[in-house]
């Protein structure tokens, strides 16, 4: 099989920068998990933040001006975030700090369903819940409580497809 893509809202790095603070107020160094095998799953991964609407994506199968078409079509400025949460991660080695996006009209979700024209690997499929990832924090993780200051309208720079 080929490589694989994905298409993403990036946030500015400015406001992005404001996440990093954020995590270092809820996680403390060792609350880190970082993967020997998955160079994604690398700690506080804030440095680039992002908003998957999809992934999986069979590169070898894309139409780069039907992406290109697709993806200036977009116009999302800003999303807006919700509350911080914890999932557990593969296999319970880790779990996942995020952030909810809020899609209160389903805009979001009928940007990342509009890609389902591309070919994608069966297997990589799933179902789109806005959220954004900030940390890959270690099993025993537990999310402090309180009320906790982050930007709740995040500015889109833009949104890309990558391989």
């Amino acid at each position: 099989m080929g490589n694989e893509g994905h298409v993403v809202a990036v946030i500015e790095k400015d406001t992005a920068s404001k996440f990093t603070e954020l995590v270092n107020q809820v996680c403390k160094p060792s609350d880190f998990y970082k993967s020997d095998t998955v160079p994604r799953i690398n700690g506080n991964v804030t440095d680039k933040l992002h908003l998957t609407f999809v992934f999986g994506l069979l590169d070898d199968h894309i139409n780069r001006d039907s992406m290109k078409t697709r993806l200036d079509s977009l116009d999302v400025k800003t999303i807006k975030l919700g509350r911080l949460f914890v999932k557990t991660g593969f296999q319970g080695m880790y779990k996942v700090l995020m952030v909810e996006v809020i899609d209160e009209d389903g805009s979001l979700a009928s940007i990342a369903k509009s890609f389902n024209v591309f070919d994608q690997d069966p297997f990589r499929r799933y179902e789109f819940k806005p959220r954004i990832t900030l940390a890959y924090v270690q099993p025993d993780y537990q999310l402090p409580e309180g009320n906790f200051d982050y930007p709740k309208d995040l500015p889109i720079e833009e949104i890309i497809y990558k391989n």
